[in-house]
């Protein structure tokens, strides 16, 4: 198999990965204990604040960003790998930013996946021999 297929193959999967935790959170949510149950509801009503705006705008851009810096690594764009970067770490600080929430242990490992592959698309379009398809053209 080609590495820009491997690639494409790493953008698609860590994004059904991402999708499939967001499912698997909603299936399982009715069957966490009482006490999370209730945590999880004092959580969603509690008021917002002026940092959870600002959290929200940047998740916002992560998740547009991200998107859009995938799209750009399956189409072996040369301005997509620095956004796709840049993006993961943005993705990195958000979670530092976000306060303690309940989730489920499917969830968790679909999301933990879903980053593990982030990591190694990084690392394919750095350091292996698709990286041509990212470099400057030479003068």
């Amino acid at each position: 198999m080609r590495i820009e297929t491997v690639l494409r193959h790493l953008v698609v999967w860590q994004w059904i990965l991402a999708c499939l935790s967001i499912v698997f959170f909603q299936v399982e949510v009715d069957r966490l204990p009482f006490l999370l149950q209730e945590y999880a509801a004092a959580e969603a009503a509690r008021p917002a604040t002026a940092l959870d705006a600002v959290v929200g705008w940047l998740t916002l851009l992560w998740g547009v960003g991200s998107f859009v810096a995938s799209v750009g690594v399956f189409a072996l764009r040369r301005w997509a790998r620095p956004l796709f970067l840049v993006m993961a770490l943005l993705g990195c600080v958000l979670q530092a930013l976000l306060e303690p929430s309940v989730t489920t242990g499917w969830s968790v490992a679909a999301e933990t996946a879903a980053q593990v592959l982030v990591g190694i698309t990084i690392g394919v379009v750095y350091f292996s021999p698709v990286r041509g398809h990212f470099a400057r053209p030479s003068a």
